[in-house]
């Protein structure tokens, strides 16, 4: 009877583990769940803020590409002048104005999503690894614009200036708007002139822009299913 008792007791004591165990297991499974639902609500709401961010810099770069666009057609129509190609435009003054004396604006992207990112604890808290990957490589195209291409762009474009102030004596403009046309006609068969136009960076600007701008489509692409994928 003894035997009997032990052993009923034995198989209660089992049972009794079992069920903690169990009990644990599921909590530890409702922790982890909960869990890992707080992280995926992080990880959309960062890729939500990258989104709109990259959207910002979408339509910055649109307006960018468009404005680069006339700058390197006013530089092929002075070029073709120069050679010989076509007689002298009756618009010449504002292409010599787009071509020497453009302002386009550099590309500043939006970088707040990003440095959140980075500081709550980098792109890791992103689970996709291709949309890392495409983050990653938007980002450092992003950094190349600014350190490269562009950035030789707008020194060359304020060395063009700086020279056709100093050969015309600062007297080029009649008024803020208006060019004198003697002067023009005189400056823009400068060879120096035209060197710096012929090597100002505008086309290779012109084309890492329009590059940066589908990188940028690609990336909100990526982000928007990505986003969607969350959600189901």
């Amino acid at each position: 009877m003894n035997q009997n008792k032990t052993a009923k007791y034995f198989k209660y004591a089992i049972g009794e583990i079992i069920l903690v165990v169990i009990g644990i297991l599921i909590a530890l499974q409702i922790n982890n769940w909960n869990q890992r639902s707080k992280e995926q609500k992080l990880e959309q709401n960062y890729v939500e803020l990258l989104t709109q961010d990259l959207q910002s810099d979408a339509e910055n770069l649109t307006d960018l590409v468009m404005v680069s666009n006339k700058i390197v057609n006013s530089k092929h129509i002075l070029l073709d002048y120069f050679d010989g190609k076509t007689g002298k435009p009756d618009s010449l003054s504002i292409h010599f104005l787009r071509g020497i004396f453009s302002s386009i604006q550099n590309f500043v992207p939006n970088k707040g999503a990003i440095e959140e990112v980075k500081n709550a604890g980098g792109l890791s808290l992103i689970k996709d690894e291709m949309l890392r990957s495409q983050i990653l490589k938007l980002y450092n195209a992003y950094d190349s614009m600014e350190e490269n291409t562009g950035k030789n762009y707008v020194e060359n474009r304020n060395i063009m200036r700086d020279l056709v102030y100093e050969k015309t004596n600062g007297r080029l403009f009649i008024t803020h708007e208006i060019i004198d046309q003697n002067l023009l006609n005189d400056i823009i068969k400068d060879n120096e002139i035209q060197n710096r136009l012929v090597n100002n960076f505008a086309l290779s600007n012109n084309q890492e822009l329009k590059e940066l701008l589908q990188l940028n489509i690609e990336t909100i692409e990526i982000c928007t299913d990505y986003i969607q994928q969350l959600n189901d």
